[in-house]
């Protein structure tokens, strides 16, 4: 059996970006533009590479842009394994389509902000995935101390704010290197986010000490 879906937009005012494709629309994809001067391409090797990349299925898309590594796939087996994953789930391209009259400022801000939201809930939970295999890693302990009332607690409250931070600042350090090229002040915000997080890690000896006495 085949399923088949189709969307369309009711006739009047409409705002459309995408690539177009003679009397139709593509999805429009980024493609490499070469690094250097003298590496640029011409426009029309360009756009036939757009609209090449364009008219691909998700699966050709994913599959293409592994095949760049060659013999280096091997390698980043992992790492294409979550890229294809988000792929399928948030495939980066631009393909809007409104039955609002907008201007083309309008339409890349909206873009932006769902990009934006896409991006933070897709780092938020990568840090909970992050965060509860750690916790689980060092679940054992509470159980091994759970002979012991006094010393339970203190280790299950050790091991629940130990895993928060740590992940939390991996996670802040992964943001702040992704978006430092690109958005500077975003990476800022992430700069002092790191530094919160570093500031809360250097108050729990003093925590732990704290409840230890309170404990005993």
């Amino acid at each position: 059996d085949v399923r088949v879906s189709f969307e369309y937009v009711k006739c009047g005012p409409t705002t459309v970006m995408a690539l177009q494709d003679g009397r139709s629309f593509l999805p429009y994809r980024a493609v490499r533009r070469g690094a250097w001067c003298f590496a640029q391409r011409s426009n029309d090797s360009v756009k036939k590479q757009l609209l090449s990349v364009g008219r691909q299925s998700v699966d050709e898309l994913i599959e293409s842009r592994q095949g760049e590594l060659g013999n280096l796939a091997c390698c980043c087996c992992l790492s294409n394994t979550v890229e294809g994953c988000c792929a399928v789930v948030n495939t980066p391209q631009i393909e809007y389509a409104s039955q609002t009259h907008e201007d083309s400022l309008q339409v890349f801000r909206r873009i932006t902000a769902e990009a934006s939201t896409k991006k933070w809930l897709f780092r938020a939970a990568g840090w909970l995935v992050m965060y509860l295999g750690q916790y689980l890693t060092f679940a054992p302990l509470i159980t091994l101390f759970s002979v012991i009332p006094f010393i339970n607690k203190l280790v299950a409250t050790s091991i629940f704010l130990l895993c928060g931070v740590t992940t939390a600042l991996v996670s802040l350090c992964v943001a702040g290197v992704a978006c430092l090229v690109y958005h500077p002040r975003d990476a800022m915000l992430v700069g002092l986010g790191i530094a919160t997080v570093v500031a809360l890690g250097l108050t729990l000896p003093t925590v732990g000490e704290s409840q230890q006495a309170s404990f005993f």
